[in-house]
């Protein structure tokens, strides 16, 4: 078609169609009058973005890729495309940060944003990239700290600051920054829906903040903020079914990120505080076996590592331990509390042992630190138990050795009658029996003196090198 015809249908077509539809929405005004007062929202709005506009300036976003580990199938490696020998298969991956040294270029992120990488890629909030390095990760906490390892532009960028997240409380307003699914600089806002979230096989140590602001796949590792700009947590995990924002996610308390950053830059690690100890929750059924108050809150020693600081400093198997230098505590976050403390800093411990209340101090150790005594013997012969229908003799060597058992003294099972309220409860032949309602036990006569009258008792037993506490109901 020539070209001077089709410009002209053009142009006829659009002169039509501007008089087919000349019309004009009307001038912009409310279309009909609000009876409220919307100035809050709009300071609520303005507020907002105040807040978050000058923290995205911290933002980084991170992206990874890995080496996959796998063989080629030889018969392709011969016979198939010659250009996938030359292929090494990648995996990537993608995460958020954000800059808690503007000066120094340290980035927070999460351990599992950068885990394994054999690059790392950190997007700042200028657009610009570089190569980042890896100063240090903790996967029990799921902290990681990298740097920007080449020279960097630090105009129009910024660093965010840790505040005091024991301060929070539930309700609080917050702000979530990051990519979730790759959309840098996203910000959600929501509440503090709840504070000290244990046992949520995330990681090994940690309880974290609960928060209904939306955090997605590629959240991680991104700040959660207050309504003063500074972070209190670390963005790290949601509860859902789809993958997808459930109205659940989590983040890393302040506070602990400070400890394991801290400890991170310094010396590459993190050093865990240990007083040798294996504990379990408190139950209600046992109360009153241990002579406790009703409504005693903690956690009962279920197990002393033999020198360890401890059993120096005189704590005992079936101690119940109810306060932390002076203060309650929520008794499953006691693990958190000892290996947040420094090692070679003190703790001291309030607790109950048959039925009195206690106070000792404990000079906080390490792994390295705790050392396992040897086992002695105990004395041979055989006693019958009742109600409860089991056989018992005191320990020897023999029997530790064909147990595989560490204790020095206690009560070894022999016979359990098949039936009876020992072997409904699930003991076993074997097991060694420590301590009966808080005492401890060295003999059957020591057994028969607690026992004796009571149709419930609590026994703190030892099975194959491992300790627990049994709740025995009598016939």
């Amino acid at each position: 078609m020539n070209r001077n015809i089709f410009n002209l249908l053009v142009s006829g077509l659009l002169t039509l169609s501007s008089q087919a539809y000349a019309y004009e929405l009307p001038p912009s005004k409310l279309p009909f009058p609000i009876q409220a007062d919307t100035k809050v929202l709009e300071e609520i709005s303005n507020a907002v973005n105040a807040i978050a506009d000058p923290a995205k300036k911290a933002l980084v976003f991170i992206s990874t890729s890995r080496t996959m580990q796998g063989q080629m199938d030889p018969f392709e490696f011969f016979f198939g495309d010659p250009s996938l020998r030359q292929r090494t298969p990648k995996q990537e991956g993608f995460g958020s940060g954000y800059m808690i040294d503007l000066e120094k270029g340290y980035i927070l992120t999460n351990n599992h944003v950068i885990a394994d990488a054999d690059a790392i890629s950190l997007k700042l909030a200028d657009g610009k990239s570089y190569e980042g390095k890896v100063i240090g990760t903790d996967k029990d906490t799921d902290v990681a700290v990298v740097q920007i390892s080449e020279k960097f532009d630090r105009s129009n960028l910024a660093s965010l600051v840790l505040d005091d997240s024991d301060t929070l409380k539930v309700g609080e307003t917050v702000i979530a920054l990051g990519a979730p699914f790759l959309l840098e600089a996203s910000v959600s806002t929501g509440i503090v829906s709840a504070l000290g979230r244990g046992n949520l096989e995330i990681t090994q140590i940690g309880d974290f903040i609960q928060t209904d602001a939306a955090i997605n796949p590629g959240n991680s590792g991104g700040p959660l903020i207050n309504t003063k700009g500074k972070v209190i947590g670390q963005n790290t995990a949601i509860f859902s079914k789809s993958g997808a924002y459930a109205g659940i996610g989590f983040a890393v308390p302040s506070n602990l990120i400070r400890r394991i950053a801290t400890a991170l830059i310094n010396n590459g690690s993190v050093s865990r505080g240990l007083i040798g100890i294996r504990l379990d929750l408190l139950r209600d059924e046992w109360l009153a076996s241990l002579n406790l108050p009703k409504d005693t809150k903690g956690v009962i020693v279920v197990e002393i590592i033999p020198g360890g600081p401890a059993q120096k400093a005189g704590l005992e198997s079936g101690d119940v331990i109810v306060g932390i230098d002076g203060k309650e505590f929520v008794p499953h976050q006691l693990p958190n509390i000892i290996g947040l403390k420094s090692p070679g800093s003190n703790i001291e411990l309030t607790f109950y042992r048959e039925g009195k209340k206690r106070t000792i101090t404990v000079e906080v150790g390490t792994e390295q630190s705790m050392s396992v005594a040897s086992v002695g013997h105990a004395r041979k012969g055989n006693v019958d138990v009742n109600p409860f229908g089991f056989q018992a003799a005191p320990l020897n060597d023999k029997a530790r050795s064909q147990y595989n058992v560490q204790s020095k003294s206690g009560l070894i099972i022999t016979h359990i009658e098949p039936k009876s309220p020992s072997w409904k409860s699930g003991l076993e032949e074997g097991d060694v029996i420590l301590g009966v309602n808080g005492k401890r036990v060295q003999n059957p006569k020591d057994f028969e003196q607690v026992a004796k009258g009571k149709d419930l008792v609590l026994l703190h037993i030892e099975r194959k090198g491992r300790f627990y506490f049994v709740t025995l109901k009598g016939s």
